[in-house]
C-alpha cells in the first residue's frame, strides 16, 4: 500500500516524464529507459554515481551505462532506487 506522499511523488515523476509501466511488479513491468533512470536518480538527490551502485550492488560505471542507454537496469536495482526516491515499493510476489 502507498502512503499519501509516495502517490504525491509518484505524480510529479509522472508528469517530469516517468513511464507508469516502470513501476509495476516484475512480471508487467516495462524496462526503464535511460531518461527513466534519470530521473530517479535526480530524486535520490542524495545519492552519487558510486553511492548509488553501493545501494544497488554495482560499480558506479554500471550507472553510468544505465544513465547512457548503454545497458539495461535489472528489475531488482530499478526497484530499489524507485523505492529510494520515495515512490513507493514496487516488488511483490505474484499471487
Amino acid at each position: 500500500m502507498s502512503t499519501i506522499n509516495e502517490k504525491k511523488n509518484r505524480i510529479a515523476a509522472f508528469n517530469a516524464g516517468l513511464n507508469p509501466e516502470t513501476l509495476k511488479p516484475a512480471w508487467e513491468w516495462e524496462q526503464a529507459s535511460a531518461d527513466d533512470v534519470r530521473l530517479i536518480l535526480a530524486l535520490c538527490s542524495n545519492l552519487s554515481g558510486s553511492k548509488t551502485g553501493s545501494l544497488v550492488g554495482v560499480e558506479g560505471r554500471q550507472v553510468r551505462k544505465w544513465t547512457a542507454g548503454d545497458a539495461r537496469i535489472p528489475y531488482a536495482a530499478w526497484a530499489l532506487l524507485v523505492h529510494e526516491a520515495g515512490l513507493g515499493w514496487i516488488a511483490s510476489v505474484k499471487g
